[in-house]
């Protein structure tokens, strides 16, 4: 399974809205991934270097593939983008931030993911 997600936080020269993104998966029968975020002006310290760190654009991927060893978290493109591997091998989540869309697409694609890791897509 391959899901990929992606949060704008406005258009270009206008103010984001608030949202709250809740994500939860299951893999055979337990719980694989638990993950909340929350953006905008209602979300204390949304836009620090805890969360997006100013960024415009967020977003994951997460690959299951129960065949594929566990493998080390890995942080690439100077911080913006990092891997994490969930549940001892089954899956592996990637999230990013990046300064808009086109950016942030480029960061959770598969192949360039793939190619990061060293995977044959």
């Amino acid at each position: 399974m391959r899901w990929r997600d992606e949060l704008i936080c406005g258009r270009f020269g206008e103010a984001p809205g608030s949202a709250v993104v809740h994500t939860h998966v299951d893999h055979d029968g337990r719980p694989l991934l638990r993950q909340s975020l929350a953006v905008g002006p209602h979300a204390p310290g949304w836009a620090g270097p805890a969360v997006l760190g100013g960024a415009q654009a967020t977003g994951s991927l997460l690959v299951v593939d129960p065949s594929r060893p566990a493998e080390p978290p890995q942080v690439l493109a100077d911080g913006a983008v990092v891997r994490l591997p969930l549940a001892d091998g089954p899956a592996t989540l990637w999230t990013a931030t990046a300064p808009d869309a086109h950016t942030l697409r480029a960061h959770l694609t598969v192949e360039a993911r793939a190619h990061a890791a060293g995977w044959a897509c």
